[in-house]
């Protein structure tokens, strides 16, 4: 496999991982701040809605100023949240 390969398949991994680990610890997580059921589900609803609307848009820049910068930033801009 190509080194390429091999480096966006792992950064997808960690990603992956990441939410996965996430997704479940969450409610405990929010719930010792005080928030409630109610904003633990917007929560995820404000990231899938968001997850939703960016799609397109990374793969019309990904098509204009190419693949690698625009998995770059994304990658970095998942680093800095």
């Amino acid at each position: 496999m190509k080194k390429e390969k091999i480096i966006v398949l792992l950064s997808v991994l960690t990603d992956v991982i990441g939410f996965g680990i996430v997704i479940p610890i969450l409610p405990f997580y929010v719930t010792e701040f005080g928030a409630s059921a109610v904003m633990v589900t917007l929560l995820f609803a404000v990231f899938s809605f968001f997850s939703f609307l960016s799609a397109p848009l990374l793969g019309a820049w990904s098509d204009r100023i190419g693949r690698r910068p625009v998995f770059l930033i994304s990658v970095a801009s998942t680093a800095i949240g």
